[in-house]
């Protein structure tokens, strides 16, 4: 019992501490550019910046799954939907992250949509958090986003997780981060993209990201990034199809 509720504890502390690393760092794409991910435009923008949604040009779906450091209490399971219509882009994403003492999941809805040169998103997100003893709680949070093209290459990303500052209330006084992130997205050539990224929790040091992602014969994706906190490398791969990118 005692092993147990030190497992919950050490557990717990850790989600109050990195919390966006389960459901801001989902993605491979987004893992192997260091989660530089306010710029993006992609499916996984249902989790990160709702205002990448937008770009989209049909519907589309994926899953991900993430089994760190061999624990299933710190894995992560994800899948992901983007329906594309004429009035903008809706998004449905689950998550789950943790295992069976502790575990928090997530059902989120996104929508997105273009105005001439620039995108705004928002997202509602519903959580429940469990812990082993403690019972379980459910809460609910927003998120807002947008971008704008900067130039033909190169746009501008930003946005707010918790913009409601929402808090688990009466469970070990957990919370969710409130985090803004800015970033931009550069494409000087079709195999080519570079994004940056500054990311600051209101209770953290800023977090400064960057990543190059290059397309090597039209058939493999390169991928490598830097983040400052923590500090370390990123390195990822990806796979290609003709007329455009499959971005695993």
């Amino acid at each position: 019992m005692r092993f147990g509720l030190l497992m919950v504890w050490i557990l717990s502390s850790c989600w109050v501490y990195g919390q966006q690393d389960s459901f801001m760092r989902i993605g491979a794409r987004a893992a192997g550019l260091a989660y530089a991910n306010a710029a993006l435009q992609d499916l996984n923008a249902s989790f990160h910046n709702p205002a990448g949604l937008s770009y989209l040009q049909e519907s589309q779906a994926g899953f991900n799954y993430e089994y760190r450091f061999g624990l299933e209490e710190l894995s992560t399971l994800s899948a992901v939907g983007a329906l594309h219509t004429k009035n903008g882009v809706a998004g449905l994403s689950l998550a789950r992250f943790g295992g069976e003492l502790f575990n928090i999941q997530r059902a989120s809805l996104s929508f997105s949509n273009q105005f001439g040169l620039a995108s705004l998103g928002a997202r509602i997100n519903f959580d429940q958090i469990y812990m082993q003893d403690f019972g379980q709680r459910m809460i609910a949070s927003i998120d807002f986003g947008g971008m704008a093209q900067l130039s033909k290459d190169l746009h501008f990303g930003a946005f707010i997780r918790n913009l409601s500052q929402a808090s688990f209330e009466g469970l070990n006084e957990e919370y969710i981060p409130t985090v803004l992130a800015l970033g931009l997205g550069y494409q000087p050539t079709s195999g080519v993209f570079l994004t940056a990224e500054v990311e600051k929790d209101l209770d953290l040091p800023t977090n400064v990201k960057a990543g190059v992602e290059y397309l090597l014969k039209e058939i493999v994706l390169l991928r490598a990034g830097f983040q400052s906190r923590p500090a370390g490398p990123h390195f990822g791969l990806g796979y290609a199809e003709v007329g455009g990118f499959l971005l695993f």
